[in-house]
């Protein structure tokens, strides 16, 4: 799914972009890798308390499921996208 959602310009990937599109107002969810340090977080800035976030897979999932190396955070710049991926994840976690 996040796949998808990286060829539709749903995503943004990596640290620094995501810091940016936080502070733009632009993210609806994080996306953090399970075995992200906790210093992964806190380079976002204060704004990353402000949106949801869900921890999901491993950096190097992640980082396949969009196409790219290991990807500590994952930003959803779309609200719909974002609605779906946590109605999907909390669906999975009932099973």
């Amino acid at each position: 799914m996040l796949g998808i959602a990286r060829r539709a310009g749903f995503v943004v990937l990596g640290t620094r972009a995501v810091r940016g599109a936080l502070r733009s107002g632009r993210i609806h969810l994080l996306v953090v890798a399970k075995d992200a340090s906790g210093n992964a977080l806190s380079r976002l800035g204060s704004e990353a308390r402000k949106v949801p976030r869900m921890r999901l897979g491993t950096r190097d999932m992640l980082g396949k499921a969009v196409g790219r190396g290991e990807v500590v955070v994952v930003g959803i710049i779309d609200s719909d996208f974002a609605s779906r991926l946590v109605q999907e994840n909390e669906t999975q976690d009932a099973d």
